[in-house]
Order: structure tokens, then C-alpha cells, then sequence
């Protein structure tokens, strides 16, 4: 592997100590390029609720060294199911990815991927700063200077937003009017955790879809608890009330009594889950266009600061890790040009990420059908290519998997 050479110092400062940041900082590092994380929150530590993490995301975790540790924490389901709503017919069956990829396809809590990498970063001495809030940035031509809340200045040769969806370096670089900052409110989703011993029935990952609707579930940490996730259809807000789900709300008691009315009549699974449920978080999900550049001089975005996803193709935590690999090795590649690494960056991510952002979004289409005799003939089909050419229907559902961002650059 090539290293920065001697006379010419490249040092990183990345926004946010996510899933993406910190893989690219830990990538960074064993590069030989000193990283800093710049991280708002108090605490590093993750929070949330489940994730699943895709052969094209393993496989990367893998060459970071991380394969015992990540085992340790994670399931993997010999198959997932989609399922049609009220019929509980099978549509297609997703069999486990090491029968077809050789590397698993994980289901894990987010916390526990953020304590594998926080403890990894650690180890690699990548300093992290917690309970700093970046508030802007000026740039020249030897490096950027990145200002803090608490009047902190910080100087480096390159800056990284990975500081999420609401970016504020994004924000910075393009301006709140840019597309990127327009998203369109498409739905929302219901995520949550519920004590598996109050769920009634074997749980089978997988997905549920059915008219304006689908819900997501599987099993975390040995299978104690399920997580889940009820998505729907949205549209015809006013300002005001588009406003009102810019963020992540804890949904109140008469929200969750909605929602198990509005999945009524689902497969049993569906019912037993949402009657366990005692809290939940409702989720504001926004379909975001590809932005047409990722960086501007020395600053640069990452993950869903730049390439945002609807959930549907299970790929948000994946692209992120994706994204950390490549970016570390783009910028070892031009250290003596980390203008043109960033742009390289962007060059070599933004097809796949448009793809995966488009392909989701045509995701929720299939799982949505509304109209039962369009739902009854698209499902039908499905039921019965599944039967016939499984492999095929798999990898209409599994094409982001073979992807290896270790062999990129």
C-alpha cells in the first residue's frame, strides 16, 4: 500500500463520528494519515434500533479486521421472507447470502456496530472529540479551518462531512436552497424494539407489503428482542405540517393504537409485534435527487450528508461503510492532491449511490401496490417467477450485495 509521502503532511478532520465517519477515520489512520472526529453529541456511543449489514458492507468490515466482532453481536437469518399482507402468501424467498456470496448478511443494533467501530477507532488512535458542534469553515489553498460552538478552531488539509442526512457542512458547501436540502416527504416509518418474550409466534425476518404500506421485522442480540419497522405512504402535508417532520419524534400512545389499527388484519407476526410494542419513534422519510458534486476545494461529504436513501433496499448503513473504505483510499491515492482525491471520490461512488437512491425509491412502488387488481397480478407474478427462477427474483432484491469496495481504487 502506497503512504502519504513524508513531504507532503495530509491530516483529515471529519464532522460526525457515525457509521461512516468512523470507517473513514479508522481507514485514514492505517493509512498513516492523522485523523480528527468532530462529534456534537457528548458521547460517541450509538443509539437507535436495528440495521442490517449486506455482504458489500461485511466484506469491508472484514478487511478492517472486524469479522469475531462483528460475528459476536449479530444474527443471520438463513433467509428472509416477503410476504404478501392479508393472504400471508410467500412472494419470494431471499436465501442467506453466504449460500450465494460467501460472506453473511448481518441483522444487528446500530448501537453495537457504533461500539465495534468507536472501540476499533480507539485502538488506532484516532482522536475523537466529543461534545463539539461544528458551525462553520473557511478554506485556502493549504488547508481548512474548521470553527466549534465554544470558539475551538481546528486546522487541517482536508475536512469530511459525515454528519448525516440535516448536514451542515452540506449546507455550507452548496446553500440551504440546493436540492439536496429540498427533499420531498414521502412517507413515514414506525421503528422500534419490543422484548421478544412478549411476542407471540416464531419470528421470520423479513418484509410484509401490502396497499400503501409495508412492516419489516427481525430478531437482535440472540434473538431477545425484535426489531421492527412500519412504514406508510404520506403525501398532501401543508408547510406547516411538512415542517413538523423534519425530525424523529417519539410517537405517543394514540399514534401506536393507530398504527396497530391501520395494520389490522396482517399476518399474525404483524399483529403480535405491534401489540407488543410499547413505544416507538416515527421516522419522517424524504426522497432526496443525487446532488451533481459531493465537494467543493478541501471539503467533502460522505455518506447520507450526500447520497440520502429511503430504506428500502436495506443499503443506508452499508453505502456509509462503503463510502469510509473508499474515500481513505482515494485520499492516500492523491495525498499530494486531495482536491482532486475528493473528486475522485465522487466520481468513483456516485452511480452506484444514485442507483441505490433511485432503486428505492422504486422499491416502495412494488411493495406499496394499491390498486387489488394490479397488487393481486404484480404479486402473482412474483409468487410464481420465484418458484421458477429463484435466483433471478434473489437478485432483483439482492443486486447491491456483490459489491466490493475494497477493489474500487
Amino acid at each position: 500500500m502506497n503512504r502519504p509521502a513524508k513531504n507532503c503532511p495530509l491530516r483529515v478532520l471529519i464532522v460526525g463520528a457515525g457509521i461512516g465517519g468512523l470507517t473513514a477515520a479508522i481507514n485514514l489512520v492505517v493509512r498513516n494519515i492523522p485523523v480528527r472526529v468532530i462529534e456534537r453529541s457528548a458521547s460517541s456511543e450509538g443509539i437507535g434500533a436495528g440495521l442490517q449489514l449486506q455482504p458489500n458492507a461485511t466484506r469491508v468490515l472484514h478487511a478492517m479486521g472486524l469479522a469475531e466482532r462483528l460475528a459476536a453481536v449479530s444474527m443471520e437469518p438463513s433467509e428472509n421472507l416477503l410476504t404478501a399482507a392479508y393472504s400471508g402468501r410467500v412472494l419470494a424467498r431471499l436465501p442467506q447470502a453466504r449460500t450465494r456470496i460467501g460472506l453473511p448478511h448481518y441483522q444487528l443494533h446500530r448501537a453495537d456496530l457504533q461500539h465495534i467501530l468507536l472501540e476499533s477507532a480507539h485502538e488506532h488512535g484516532v482522536q475523537i472529540l466529543p461534545g463539539q458542534r461544528a458551525v462553520g469553515h473557511t478554506q485556502d489553498s493549504a488547508g481548512v479551518t474548521l470553527q466549534t460552538q465554544d470558539g475551538g478552531e481546528y486546522r487541517a488539509e482536508v475536512l469530511i462531512g459525515a454528519d448525516g442526512a440535516r448536514s451542515a457542512v452540506r449546507t455550507w458547501l452548496f446553500g440551504a436552497g440546493e436540492p439536496a436540502d429540498q427533499p420531498v416527504l414521502v412517507g413515514l416509518a414506525y421503528r422500534g424494539l419490543v422484548d421478544a418474550e412478549k411476542v407471540e409466534g416464531k419470528i421470520i425476518p423479513g418484509a410484509v407489503i401490502g396497499p400503501r404500506r409495508h412492516f419489516v421485522s427481525y430478531p437482535l442480540r440472540g434473538g431477545s428482542l425484535i426489531n421492527f419497522v412500519a412504514q406508510e405512504e404520506i403525501g398532501g402535508l401543508s408547510a406547516e405540517e411538512n415542517k413538523k417532520e423534519k425530525n424523529e419524534l417519539q410517537a405517543s400512545a394514540a399514534e401506536l393504537a393507530a398504527l396497530r389499527a391501520r395494520f389490522a388484519g396482517w399476518s399474525p407476526q404483524v399483529e403480535a409485534i405491534l401489540r407488543a410494542a410499547d413505544t416507538c419513534l416515527r421516522w419522517p422519510l424524504y426522497r432526496h435527487r443525487p446532488l451533481p458534486a459531493w465537494s467543493v476545494g478541501r471539503v467533502g461529504l460522505l455518506g447520507d450528508a450526500c447520497h440520502p436513501s429511503l430504506p428500502n433496499l436495506a443499503s443506508g448503513a452499508g453505502m456509509a461503510i462503503e463510502d469510509g473504505y473508499i474515500i481513505a483510499a482515494s485520499l492516500e491515492k492523491y495525498a499530494a492532491n486531495p482536491t482532486h482525491g475528493l473528486r475522485e471520490f465522487y466520481r468513483l461512488r456516485s452511480n452506484r449511490c444514485a442507483r441505490i437512491q433511485t432503486g428505492a425509491a422504486w422499491m416502495a412502488t412494488l411493495f406499496h401496490l394499491h390498486p387489488p387488481l394490479q397488487r393481486y397480478l404484480v404479486h402473482g407474478m412474483l409468487a410464481v417467477a420465484s418458484r421458477i427462477a429463484p435466483g433471478l427474483v434473489a437478485h432483483g432484491f439482492t443486486w447491491t450485495h456483490h459489491y466490493d469496495a475494497t477493489k474500487i481504487v
